[in-house]
């Protein structure tokens, strides 16, 4: 996460308001009410008058006095609001004043509207309604903070959306076919306070900024270079990245200090830096981890004598087990290098080569290293026994994705591969001991790199969109799925801002005689995939788990005999 402790104040308390608003709705309305609370604890509230002439004058003035000792400062009040495509006819405002400071200005909006029948309302999906220019690159980390805030604080009135209110239904084939522009901005490694911050998420919005090309924080020099490249993450495009590194070496006339000290200069070095790393440690069948030289210090003990300088500012680490530190490298240093130590490129090369040589001996084994004995057990499956291999088609469901699924799910039998996946969400039933076969949300990387640990990392923040409705088109269409609750996505490429892995997102059906015990036990799958049919999977049945699948299996949860 991007938010700092005072930000995560002010949206805690905001949350503590929306909370208590959401009993008084579904009955009345709120009324303009102004909050304050001081670095005591104490908290101060004072309801205003909306039909006083002087409203918006005492208004104003009170979001704009900033008191000593003052932490967070907020007005909440709701009205007959107009939102775009959403079915709700109210609103629920909350507008930020001037404590913290960057805040003051935002406004977030949660519709609603009352139920026709009875008590009760049906509550929208949190959106921002007006925002300050200087917090656009944290608003869609604002979202799901207060959305989860919200849930846990009010789990009675405002669990998440009773119902998706958009007009229109989510559509991965619209979705792919529009390629919207990505209403986004990347900030600046430099710019991040101490040690509060992931850098691994900052390292996959660099990534994300630089694929998906959209604005840094201060901005980036030779993006148009950059773009010229072509990058897609293969090794040859390291030759190209070194070609760049060369052109730059003949033709800049500044020293490295003088470079260094430019931020969009510095974003330039971050971005090679980001990348050179993802693309070896994809090569090596490993994950890379990033560090600041202050977090690699903490992470670390016994490396805080490392001095601190703009070469030495990013630390890149090969280490798929998760266990011993392994070898760090500092990828801005070998550019850096390269730029004004006039190394050659084959020293540059030469570099990559031993990076490339440490990250594969750090490969932790693969799930997939048991599909050989899994193929034989598969294909030593009687015939008079395949009705296990088979599930009765849905005929209710008439989504295309899930047509596709029935199509080619019994392929993957024959040539696939087998990775880990975990659920994003699944139907409440398919953790109970019935008959019927369940859909489920999951993520999975294809490459199968990815500990289930870390794919719970991801599907734990693709979950914390649903209920939200964040600025990035792809996260807007991500939060969309998630919250109508309809499984229609069949590998969905995730944002690298999300995780800079090729993770994928889809819908499965969870077969009931494949599940031990006929029953979801465990986040944690292993399942089927096949390159000649993206997207699908298929739960790996357990008469198929080979002893070491199944001491893994046990680990995570699931009974094991």
């Amino acid at each position: 996460m991007l938010l700092t402790s005072p930000l995560r104040t002010a949206i805690a308390m905001a949350a503590d308001v929306a909370a208590a608003a959401f009993q008084v709705l579904p009955k009345s309305d709120w009324p303009p009410t102004l909050y304050e609370l001081h670095e005591s604890g104490r908290r101060w509230e004072e309801k205003l008058d909306s039909s006083a002439d002087d409203f918006e004058q005492r208004k104003q003035v009170w979001l704009q006095t900033n008191m000593a000792g003052t932490v967070v400062k907020l007005m909440a009040e709701s009205r007959a609001t107009f939102m775009p495509d959403s079915a709700c006819a109210l609103t629920l405002l909350i507008e930020f004043s001037v404590v913290p400071e960057v805040l003051h200005g935002l406004v977030l909006a949660l519709p609603y509207s009352r139920s026709e029948q009875g008590p009760g309302l049906l509550a929208g999906m949190v959106q921002v309604y007006r925002y300050p220019e200087a917090i656009f690159p944290m608003l869609d980390e604002i979202l799901p903070e207060f959305t989860a805030l919200l849930s846990s604080r009010c789990a009675t009135h405002w669990r998440k959306p009773m119902e998706y209110d958009r007009k229109l239904k989510p559509s991965q084939a619209s979705y792919e076919s529009e390629s919207p522009v990505i209403a986004a901005r990347c900030p600046s490694f430099l710019s991040l306070p101490e040690p509060g911050w992931n850098s691994n998420e900052i390292g996959s919005r660099y990534l994300d900024a630089l694929i998906a090309r959209y604005p840094f924080d201060d901005g980036i020099c030779f993006q148009r270079a950059l773009y010229q490249l072509k990058l897609d993450f293969s090794l040859p495009s390291l030759l190209r990245v070194d070609y760049l590194l060369g052109e730059l070496q003949n033709s800049l006339s500044m020293t490295e200090d003088e470079f260094t000290a430019r931020t969009a200069n510095m974003n330039f070095l971050y971005c090679v830096a980001f990348y050179c790393s993802k693309v070896i440690a994809k090569a090596a069948g490993c994950h890379v981890d990033w560090y600041s030289i202050a977090q690699f210090g903490q992470r670390f003990p016994e490396k805080k004598s490392i001095t601190a300088s703009p070469a030495r500012s990013l630390v890149a680490v090969f280490n798929a087990a998760g266990g011993e530190m392994g070898m760090p490298f500092f990828p801005l240093q070998a550019i850096l290098r390269r730029l004004f130590a006039k190394e050659t490129s084959q020293q540059l090369r030469s570099a990559f080569k031993q990076w490339g040589k440490a990250a594969f001996t750090q490969r932790a084994a693969s799930i997939n290293d048991e599909m050989p004995a899994v193929q034989q057990l598969i294909d030593n499956w009687p015939m008079h026994q395949r009705d296990y291999l088979t599930t009765k088609r849905i005929d209710w469901f008439k989504d295309k994705y899930f047509n596709l699924w029935f199509q080619t799910y019994f392929s993957l039998y024959r040539g696939g591969r087998v990775v880990w996946a975990c659920i994003v969400q699944a139907h409440n039933q398919a953790y109970t001991d019935e008959n019927v076969d369940r859909f489920a949300q999951i993520v999975f990387d294809p490459q199968g790199l990815l500990t289930p640990p870390q794919l719970e990392v991801i599907a734990k923040k693709l979950n914390s969109y649903k209920g939200c409705r964040p600025f990035d088109a792809r996260l807007g269409f991500m939060a969309d799925f998630m919250t109508d609750e309809i499984p229609m996505t069949l590998g969905a490429e995730l944002p690298y801002r999300i995780s800079s892995d090729d993770v994928c997102t889809s819908a499965i059906l969870l077969i009931r005689k494949h599940l031990p015990v006929n029953r979801l036990i465990s986040n944690y799958l292993p399942v089927l995939i096949h390159d000649a049919f993206p997207g699908v999977a298929l739960f790996l049945p357990s008469k198929f788990w080979t002893p070491a699948i199944a001491r893994q299996c046990a680990a995570y949860g699931w009974p094991v005999h």
